[in-house]
Protein backbone atom coordinates (compact mmCIF):
# COMPACT_ATOMS: atom_id res chain seq x y z
CA UNK A 1 0.00 0.00 0.00
CA UNK A 2 1.50 3.11 -0.73
CA UNK A 3 3.01 5.01 2.09
CA UNK A 4 2.99 1.82 4.11
CA UNK A 5 6.15 1.89 6.89
CA UNK A 6 8.08 -1.02 6.31
CA UNK A 7 9.62 -1.57 9.72
CA UNK A 8 11.86 -4.00 11.02
CA UNK A 9 12.33 -2.40 14.46
CA UNK A 10 9.70 -3.83 17.12
CA UNK A 11 6.71 -2.91 17.28
CA UNK A 12 7.12 -1.21 20.59
CA UNK A 13 10.50 1.39 18.75
CA UNK A 14 7.55 2.09 15.93
CA UNK A 15 5.01 2.75 18.59
CA UNK A 16 7.18 4.95 20.14
CA UNK A 17 8.41 7.04 17.28
CA UNK A 18 4.96 7.52 16.12
CA UNK A 19 3.89 9.00 19.56
CA UNK A 20 6.77 11.55 19.71
CA UNK A 21 5.39 12.32 16.09
CA UNK A 22 1.91 12.84 17.02
CA UNK A 23 2.27 14.79 20.13
CA UNK A 24 4.80 16.73 18.38
CA UNK A 25 1.63 17.47 15.47
CA UNK A 26 3.81 16.59 12.79
CA UNK A 27 1.11 13.65 12.10
CA UNK A 28 -2.55 13.15 12.41
CA UNK A 29 -4.00 9.99 13.10
CA UNK A 30 -7.35 8.25 12.02
CA UNK A 31 -8.80 4.97 12.76
CA UNK A 32 -9.38 2.54 10.24
CA UNK A 33 -11.25 -0.88 11.41
CA UNK A 34 -9.07 -1.90 14.05
CA UNK A 35 -5.57 -0.14 12.38
CA UNK A 36 -5.26 3.41 12.83
CA UNK A 37 -3.53 5.52 9.67
CA UNK A 38 -0.82 8.14 10.75
CA UNK A 39 -0.52 11.35 7.99
CA UNK A 40 1.50 13.47 7.96
CA UNK A 41 0.22 16.96 8.30
CA UNK A 42 1.78 18.32 5.50
CA UNK A 43 -0.22 21.87 5.10
CA UNK A 44 0.23 22.72 8.93
CA UNK A 45 3.71 21.88 8.45
CA UNK A 46 4.43 24.19 5.06
CA UNK A 47 2.21 27.01 6.42
CA UNK A 48 4.77 27.13 9.70
CA UNK A 49 7.75 26.44 8.40
CA UNK A 50 7.30 27.23 4.01
CA UNK A 51 10.33 25.01 1.96
CA UNK A 52 11.20 22.17 5.04
CA UNK A 53 9.42 19.52 3.59
CA UNK A 54 10.40 19.73 0.12
CA UNK A 55 14.40 20.72 1.59
CA UNK A 56 14.46 17.48 3.40
CA UNK A 57 12.51 15.26 0.63
CA UNK A 58 15.22 16.94 -1.87
CA UNK A 59 18.28 15.63 0.85
CA UNK A 60 16.73 12.15 1.21
CA UNK A 61 16.88 11.76 -2.89
CA UNK A 62 20.44 13.00 -3.34
CA UNK A 63 21.62 11.14 -0.05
Amino acid sequence: MPGEIGCEDAISALSHHLKVLREAGLVRVSPEGSRRRHELRDEELESRYPGVLSSIIAASRSA
